[in-house]
């Protein structure tokens, strides 16, 4: 019986693999075109240097209605940017050590939050500087809870977090956490406040309407609405 020849593939395994990497490579070559017709999710539109002695950025807030890029500078304080002008309005008069600046537009007030454990109270409208309140020995961040209509900051060195009623500019409450890394609070507008606790690779969700009794989950966190979920 005579044997069956041997396919050019199987007597030649090498030229039968650079087969396929051609065939591969070509297929590449022909997607490249639409790759680079690709749409881009960003573009640098515009660049702008602001000369600081010690530079050390930390959180901005963008304000829509005004096109308005709050920045906080830390010793610089915060600068206000005019996102549609492209052009540097001025400075927040008593804002120096700035971490963060929480807008609460239906009181037309800014809250600054300040290393120093202090908020520089600023009206939106004018950008003009109120009054600097001291709150504790330190501070983190801010975020503005609309139902409760209070803001909460979080004081990482203190564990804790507190309430302040900006139209009273009292603090109207403290709660107690378990972390001294606490990082920038997140409100979902439905009453609840999201606080991440680094440390403990925790996120506690704290009730406004309930502020003594926080819940937590190690990496998910279920808002009050139903089928509202939150993650890290």
């Amino acid at each position: 019986m005579n044997a069956r020849p041997p396919s050019p593939s199987s007597a030649d395994p090498v030229r039968h693999l650079q087969s396929g990497w051609l065939v591969a490579l070509a297929a590449l070559a022909a997607s490249l075109p639409a790759l680079a017709q690709a749409p881009q999710f960003y573009r640098l539109e515009s660049a702008l240097t602001m000369k600081s002695a010690a530079p050390n950025w930390d959180y901005v807030t963008f304000d829509p209605a005004r096109s308005y890029l709050y920045i906080a500078r830390r010793e610089d304080g915060v600068t206000v940017y005019d996102a549609a002008t492209k052009k540097v309005l001025g400075s927040i008069e008593n804002s120096a050590q700035a971490n963060a600046i929480t807008l609460v537009q239906e009181f037309d007030r800014g809250y600054t939050t300040n290393e120093d454990g202090s908020t520089t109270v600023f009206e939106i409208s004018s950008l003009k500087t109120l009054s600097r309140l001291k709150l504790a020995d330190s501070a983190d961040s801010a975020v503005y809870e609309p139902i409760a209509k209070q803001l909460i900051f979080t004081i990482g060195d203190n564990k804790q977090v507190l309430f302040l009623n900006p139209r009273t500019n009292s603090i109207v409450g403290k709660l107690e956490l378990q972390s001294a890394k606490l990082e920038h609070p997140t409100a979902d507008g439905q009453g609840n406040v999201f606080v991440a606790q680094r440390d403990k690779d925790v996120v506690v969700r704290i009730d406004v309407k309930l502020p003594t009794a926080p819940t937590s989950g190690s990496s998910l966190a279920v808002a009050a609405k139903a089928g509202t979920r939150c993650w890290r």
